[in-house]
């Protein structure tokens, strides 16, 4: 057939699902989008592609929504420049980032140019909520890398803005991204404390606003980071509690994302408490949920905590495991934890009394710390 033709046939097939079967314009928007951008009706089309993406981020179908999203992003490309479509373009990269983030891992390029362009689109006149999601994104990318005074300049911004609007939301976000960021330089107990505040403010209904759909949740983040740094103050009792109410926190909020994050971190801190029961149970299930999901960042990372308990009893294939796990790591663009993950390997040569072997991994700990200034 004539393209003209095909056009004519998508548009009636687009006006015939708008019009009569609003169950299937409700329930498969990608459907109604695909005719309307056959028909050449760019404007209809993009606004599908976005209540798709949505859609698929409602289910955690991040690598569907990633589609969907760069479909709309596409066509919009086609429309003059104008601020109604800055907005439009705003709104489409945010959702972008936050899928990014979560199907690729958080330190994929793909994150960090949605999260660039979504704030340079903010400064030219987006919303406030808008430049809170564009700064923690930036954050999100940047703390895996890893850039730890990017990290906290970003922080400090989200705080300026909380002070400034009496944000809540920026208010939790930039305490969490300051305290995590100081457990990591080895800053302790001002990290111990910024988690303190933000579990003031946070509550559960926070969850609607966009900012903390777009990874995993901050409150349950901070419940099980609290841990962390408890452990590492030396309250391992505190640390161990933190970390459970992090696990009530995620299954109430039954978000895939969330429960597959607190259950990767729950077997760090597992591993730390020698508790192999729990670092296995947290490990498998942080895996299971990856698996079912496609989260390809918590799967190789919580898949390296079950490895570890693997390697004790097969050391020299359990090791070569284990680097393959910290190179794919690697390829994914997530750094941090470096130092920790050598140190496990360390370890693990150590018990079989391969000491030169566990030399060469904290040889090689060392210089990672030194490289990125991590000091936890």
């Amino acid at each position: 057939m004539l393209k003209s033709d095909r056009q004519i046939l998508h548009r009636s097939i687009a006006e015939a699902l708008d019009g009569d079967f609003p169950d299937i314009v409700e329930a498969e928007p990608e459907i109604l989008a695909h005719h309307y951008t056959e028909a050449g009706q760019v404007e209809p089309a993009i606004e599908n592609w976005r209540r798709a993406g949505e859609r698929a981020v409602g289910r955690s179908a991040h690598a569907e929504a990633v589609v969907h999203i760069e479909r709309a992003l596409a066509l919009l490309d086609t429309l003059p420049a104008d601020p109604r479509r800055d907005g439009r373009e705003l709104d489409l990269r945010l959702l972008l980032g936050g899928s990014q983030l979560m199907a690729k891992g958080h330190g994929a390029s793909e994150v960090e140019e949605a999260y660039n362009r979504a704030l340079a689109l903010c400064q030219k006149g987006g919303e406030t909520t808008q430049l809170v999601r564009a700064l923690f994104g930036l954050w999100r990318y940047h703390i895996v890398l890893p850039n730890y005074q990017t990290c906290l300049d970003l922080s400090r911004r989200l705080l300026e803005h909380a002070n400034r609007s009496d944000d809540p939301v920026a208010r939790v976000l930039g305490y969490y991204g300051d305290g995590f960021s100081r457990i990591m330089i080895g800053d302790f107990e001002p990290a111990r404390q910024s988690m303190d505040a933000a579990l003031e403010i946070y509550h559960p209904d926070q969850r609607d606003s966009p900012a903390f759909r777009q990874g995993q949740d901050p409150g349950e983040a901070c419940f099980v980071y609290r841990g962390l740094v408890l452990w590492l103050l030396g309250y391992p009792d505190k640390a161990l509690a933190s970390a459970e109410e992090g696990i009530t926190l995620a299954e109430t909020i039954a978000d895939p994302f969330t429960q597959t994050h607190v259950h990767a971190f729950c077997a760090v801190l597992a591993q730390f408490r020698r508790d192999h029961e729990a670092q296995r149970h947290n490990a498998d299930e942080s895996v299971r949920l990856s698996k079912q999901y496609g989260f390809s960042l918590w799967e190789v990372w919580a898949g390296f905590y079950g490895h570890l308990l693997d390697a004790d009893t097969q050391t020299e294939r359990g090791i070569e495991v284990l680097r393959k796990d910290m190179r794919d790591l690697e390829d994914i663009g997530i750094e941090i934890y470096r130092p920790l993950h050598h140190s496990q390997i360390a370890e693990t040569y150590a018990r079989a009394g391969l000491y030169d072997g566990a030399l060469v991994e904290i040889r090689a700990g060392l210089k990672a710390a030194e490289a990125a200034n991590e000091r936890s």
